[in-house]
């Protein structure tokens, strides 16, 4: 008998390749169950409406993204250089994993738009990791005197262009990367001691 983990993972697996065939609207919990071999009752046991699996598996794959920036935050280099590479990086990553097929931009869309919980708590935890990296430089001196906590979700904002899979199908024609780099220039500006 499998555990309630087992079955949470299962689940997320099966509705996790539906949406990536299928798409949001077209997807049913019973395209979900059939792909689980569970009853549709089964899987509304766990995720008692289709929004609250929708959002599940949007964590499942801002995951991923969160990776790499935590990856980037405990690198063993400058904080000037973790910076840059927490918005480049992360950019990349997001143009090309979130932005390229249209079932999972849609997703993403959705849960960027009307702010689900899974978008919350990634912005959260990304803003904590720019808050760590900006707190690294200012311990190693590097950065001039400020408070992380409060500067990071400034930055962050400022990120949005570059951080964000709908504004970056937006502004696909734009000069991102090049913007972005610029973006992180501007931020280690307002950062380093004078």
């Amino acid at each position: 008998m499998k555990t309630t983990e087992e079955n949470r993972n299962l689940i997320l697996e099966a509705a996790s390749a539906q949406f990536l065939q299928y798409g949001y609207v077209k997807t049913t919990m019973s395209d979900v169950a059939k792909g689980c071999g569970m009853s549709p009752a089964n899987i509304y046991r766990f995720y008692p409406t289709r929004h609250e699996l929708v959002d599940a598996v949007a964590e499942l794959w801002l995951q991923e993204t969160r990776r790499l920036a935590e990856a980037v935050a405990r690198r063993k280099v400058k904080a000037s250089k973790k910076l840059r590479e927490f918005v480049l990086e992360v950019h990349r990553q997001i143009r090309s994993q979130h932005t390229s097929g249209d079932k999972v931009h849609e997703i993403c869309e959705m849960a960027s738009r009307e702010r689900w919980p899974a978008a919350r708590h990634h912005r959260e935890i990304m803003t904590s990791l720019l808050a760590e990296i900006i707190r690294s430089g200012i311990e190693s001196g590097e950065f001039a005197d400020c408070d992380p906590d409060a500067t990071a979700p400034v930055f962050m904002d400022g990120l949005l262009k570059f951080h964000n899979p709908v504004l970056i199908a937006q502004y696909h024609t734009d000069p991102l990367e090049t913007q972005a780099v610029s973006m992180a220039e501007m931020f280690l500006m307002v950062l380093r001691k004078r």
